[in-house]
């Protein structure tokens, strides 16, 4: 299983307000990095395109108020995942955020999706951090 964590990223708002925003799909596509296309969402399923990479498929099968949202593959994709979104409360302005992506990658995918998906993980929490 490959692993590929986020940074740990402070943002200004509270755990509640963004478990609240991660735990749609419907909140998500204004977050996605320029190489993103093709979104589609409801509230528990999304579906789009990652350029150079894949279409990907997710859904949320676990919420925990404020500190954890668990999504995973969802329909036809090239490999299995999860990605987790975590959250710890700093204060009641300001959550720490990471984003873990857990897949099983042959050794050839893994190579070259590495660095995309970190960067990914990178470009969510920059979108996230400006709001």
């Amino acid at each position: 299983m490959t692993k590929i964590e986020s940074s740990k990223r402070t943002i200004g708002k509270s755990s509640e307000d963004l478990y609240n925003l991660l735990s749609n799909f419907n909140n998500f596509e204004h977050l996605m990095p320029e190489r993103v296309t093709n979104w589609s969402s409801d509230e528990n399923h999304c579906r789009f395109t990652i350029s150079g990479i894949a279409s990907l498929g997710m859904e949320i099968i676990e919420r925990v108020p404020y500190s954890k949202i668990t999504m995973r593959d969802y329909e036809k994709v090239p490999f299995k995942f999860n990605f987790l979104v975590l959250l710890s409360a700093s204060n009641h302005e300001q959550t720490e955020v990471q984003l873990v992506f857990e897949a099983d990658l042959n050794p050839m995918l893994k190579m070259v999706a590495k660095q995309p998906l970190t960067d990914f993980l990178e470009k969510l929490l920059d979108h996230l951090q400006k709001m």
